[in-house]
């Protein structure tokens, strides 16, 4: 039960600072913050524990974190676009 309380007290905390560090900074480098300790966290797990990520795996990681990295917002329609698309 003591476990599940100190879980639940780090949870609260990580989700505190991330509200902070949410409003501290963009919504980009809050992205990049988190896909970083991603890398950071699987780079410990395979550094430490033998049993980690397998290779299919952590190429999929990698395969994710290149689209993340790739993704762009949509461009906004212009008006001409918008008419396009009613009459179409």
């Amino acid at each position: 039960m003591a476990a599940l309380a100190v879980s639940a007290a780090l949870g609260v905390g990580m989700s505190y600072f991330a509200f902070i560090c949410r409003a501290s900074v963009s919504a980009t480098c809050f992205t990049i913050l988190g896909n970083v300790c991603k890398v950071l966290t699987v780079f410990i797990n395979v550094v430490i524990w033998d049993k980690h990520a397998s290779q299919e795996g952590l190429a999929c990681l990698a395969v994710s974190l290149v689209a993340a990295a790739l993704y762009q917002q949509a461009p906004k329609r212009t008006p001409a676009d918008a008419a396009y698309a009613r009459v179409a």
